[in-house]
C-alpha cells in the first residue's frame, strides 16, 4: 500500500523515469544492432574503461596491460573501473553493467527536476526539465557506452543537490554527504577537483550577515571529508610512482590536446596533422602517457603556447564557443549507424533522414547558449541573494573553463555533467520572454 501511494504521489516522475529507460534501452538495442549483434562492440567506449576492467575481473590488477608484466595503471582515477568490475561480478556479465548503467541515466532527470525547484517554482516547468533531460542525445548515448559520464554526472549531481539542503536546512549530516559524493565524483573524472573551492566561497557568501565559528567549522568539515576520501588514491600514486597527484590529466591535455590545435590555428594546417608530427617525436598521447609524464608536460606545454599567444586565443575562444554550442547529434547518430557528413550541399540529400537532425542540434544548443546567461543574468538580477542559482552558474563556468584546456577536441560530452544547470536557465528564460511578449500583446490590444 505504501508502494502504490508513493507511485501515485510521483505518478509523473515515474513516466519521466520509464520515458527515459525505454529510450535509452531502444537506443542500446539500435547500437547492438549496429555492431552486428555483438554487445562488447556496441557498449566498449574508448577511453580504456572497458580494457582496465577486464583486467580487474580476471585478477590481474588495475592494469590496462594486455599481458605480463602488468604494470599499474594511473592515467585516470579508479571509480568507475571497479564500477565496471563489481558491477560485472554481481550480474555476471556485462548485460547487468548496462542495464545498471541506463537506470541511473534514468534517475539523473529527476535529480535534475529536484535541482530545478530550488530556481523554478512551477511543477510544470520542472517536468519539462524532466522530459528535457530524458530525452537529451548525449545523456543518451553515454548511458549505454563505458564512458564514465553517466555515473559522474550522479555524484556531481547528488552532491550539488545535498549543497542546496544544507543551505535549506543548515544540517552539517547533509553538508559531509556533499563532501563524499564530491570526493566520489573526483575519483571517478579528477575535473572536479577545485570545484570544492567555489563551492566553500558561495556557502561562505550565502552566510556573510551572519558569519560564525560553526559556519567554518562546516565548510572545515566538508573540505576534511572530500579530502578522506580522494587522499587514498594520491597516496597510492604517490607511494607507487612518487608523484602525489590525482593523475597526468592537466599536463597532457595542455602538451599533447591544446597545443596541437593551437599549432594548427598558427600554420593553418589540422590537428591531426600536428598531432601526428607531435607524437612521432616520441611523446605518449592522451591515455598511454604515464603519470610520471604530467609535471612534465605541463612544463614544456606553457611556454610553448605563449610563444603563440594570438592563436592560442583564438583556440580558447573557439573552445568556449563549442562548449556551449556543440550539440553532439553526429556522435549520437554515428553510434547506431545513422550518420552522414552535414555540409550545405548535402542538407536537402539529408533532409528527409536522421543525419538532419545535427543541423536541429545545432540550432538548439546555438539559441540555448544565449537563453543561459540571459537566464542567469535576469534571475541574479531579480534574485541577487539566490545562492542555488548562482552556485550552478559558477559550476557551468568552471566546466567551460576546464574545458579550455581540450582545444578543438571540445564536444558536447564536456558540457554533459551541467547540461541540467543550463537547461535550468534555458526554460526559465523561455517562460520570462514569453511574458514579456504576452504582455506586450496585451498592451497593444488594449
Amino acid at each position: 500500500m505504501i508502494g502504490m501511494s508513493f507511485l501515485r504521489a510521483h505518478k509523473a516522475e515515474v513516466y519521466i523515469f520509464l520515458l527515459a529507460f525505454t529510450i535509452r534501452a531502444l537506443y542500446l538495442y539500435l547500437s547492438i544492432v549496429y555492431s552486428g549483434g555483438d554487445l562488447i562492440s556496441a557498449i566498449h567506449g574508448a577511453d580504456g574503461y572497458f580494457n582496465v576492467s577486464q583486467n580487474i575481473i580476471a585478477g590481474y590488477g588495475f592494469t590496462d596491460s594486455q599481458g605480463p608484466p602488468y604494470v599499474p595503471y594511473a592515467f585516470r582515477p579508479p571509480l568507475y573501473f571497479y564500477f565496471i568490475a563489481l558491477t560485472h561480478w554481481l550480474f555476471n556479465g556485462y548485460w547487468g553493467v548496462i542495464i545498471l548503467q541506463i537506470a541511473i541515466g534514468s534517475v539523473l532527470p529527476l535529480i535534475g527536476m529536484k535541482i530545478a525547484s530550488y530556481v523554478l517554482k512551477s511543477h510544470k516547468l520542472l517536468l519539462v526539465i524532466g522530459v528535457l533531460l530524458a530525452l537529451e542525445p548525449m545523456g543518451i548515448l553515454y548511458s549505454t557506452v563505458f564512458y564514465s559520464e553517466t555515473v559522474f554526472t550522479l555524484l556531481l549531481l547528488l552532491s550539488i543537490l545535498y549543497v542546496f539542503r544544507y543551505v535549506t536546512e543548515e544540517n552539517l549530516y547533509l553538508l559531509l554527504i556533499s563532501g563524499g559524493m564530491l570526493g566520489l565524483a573526483c575519483l571517478t573524472r579528477p575535473t572536479v577537483e577545485y570545484l570544492p573551492v567555489l563551492i566553500t566561497a558561495c556557502i561562505v557568501w550565502n552566510a556573510r550577515k551572519r558569519l560564525s565559528k560553526k559556519v567554518y567549522a562546516h565548510i572545515g568539515a566538508y573540505l576534511l571529508v572530500f579530502a578522506a576520501v580522494v587522499s587514498p588514491w594520491i597516496y597510492r600514486n604517490y607511494a607507487t610512482f612518487g608523484v602525489a597527484d590525482l593523475g597526468p590529466q592537466l599536463g597532457v591535455s595542455l602538451y599533447t590536446v591544446l597545443l596541437p590545435s593551437t599549432l594548427s590555428v598558427e600554420r593553418n594546417t589540422t590537428w591531426d596533422q600536428e598531432y601526428t608530427a607531435l607524437i612521432n617525436t616520441g611523446v605518449q598521447g592522451p591515455n598511454d602517457a604515464y603519470i610520471t609524464q604530467g609535471s612534465e608536460y605541463k612544463r614544456l606545454a606553457i611556454p610553448l603556447l605563449l610563444e603563440h599567444k594570438k592563436a592560442l586565443l583564438i583556440t580558447v575562444a573557439n573552445t568556449g564557443v563549442g562548449f556551449f554550442t556543440s550539440d553532439g547529434m553526429l556522435d549520437f547518430l554515428r553510434n547506431i549507424g545513422q550518420a552522414t557528413p552535414l555540409r550545405l550541399d548535402t542538407i536537402l540529400k539529408v533532409s528527409m533522414t536522421p543525419t538532419i537532425l545535427v543541423l536541429f542540434g545545432r540550432i538548439f544548443w546555438i539559441l540555448a547558449s544565449g537563453l543561459f546567461f540571459f537566464g542567469v543574468w535576469r534571475y541574479v538580477r531579480r534574485e541577487p541573494d539566490s545562492v542555488y542559482a548562482i552556485l550552478m552558474a559558477v559550476v557551468v563556468l568552471y566546466f567551460a573553463l576546464t574545458t579550455l584546456f581540450v582545444g578543438l577536441g571540445v564536444t558536447a560530452r564536456y558540457r554533459l555533467p551541467v547540461n541540467v544547470f543550463v537547461l535550468i536557465f534555458v526554460v526559465y528564460s523561455v517562460t520570462v520572454l514569453t511574458a514579456a511578449l504576452r504582455e506586450r500583446r496585451l498592451k497593444k490590444n488594449a
